[in-house]
């Protein structure tokens, strides 16, 4: 997990992904659908930035994205985050503090967070993101749209990108 560098950082653990992997069942009483946030137990931990709470750019509005897509062809689909930024950290000369994420779906309900080894954890602020294979080759690659170059990262087809 990182830790923020400031308190006013926004930071979001993944509460998209509670709608995504909820156990969603019906209440018999009153009709309406419950949910349960099972990111935890899925050890979907990292942590998301997107922008500050005072909300004073453009940039600190707009959300990041997702991508379900089977990165490693095993039949399970796996999850991938893009992370945002801060204008202080895009201002900034250090190197990018946030990182996105990508989680091999392990088939139990488990997933397991391969970002630094697959060569992805991203360099822009990110905003969105695109699975597909562009070339043809069998295996799904991934475009990350940010504020700035954007970048495609090639599937290599043994767990890494380029």
């Amino acid at each position: 997990m990182i830790a923020p560098r400031e308190p006013k950082l926004l930071l979001v653990a993944f509460i998209a992904i509670a709608s995504l992997l909820a156990v969603a069942g019906w209440s018999q009483s009153t009709g309406t659908p419950a949910f349960v946030d099972v990111a935890k137990q899925a050890d979907l931990t990292g942590i998301l930035v997107d922008g500050t709470p005072e909300k004073k750019s453009i940039l600190d509005v707009n959300g990041t994205g997702t991508c379900w897509f089977d990165f490693n062809n095993d039949g399970l689909v796996d999850l991938f985050f893009v992370n945002g930024s801060t204008v202080k950290d895009l201002q900034s000369q250090a190197p990018r503090t946030q990182r996105n994420y990508l989680y091999r779906n392990d088939g139990n309900g488990k997933f397991t967070d391969v970002t630094l080894s697959a060569g992805i954890s991203g360099k822009g602020w990110g905003q969105g993101c695109v699975a597909a294979d562009y070339d043809n080759d069998g295996l799904t690659d991934l475009l990350v749209t940010n504020f700035g170059p954007n970048e495609l990262f090639h599937n290599n087809g043994n767990g890494t990108f380029s």
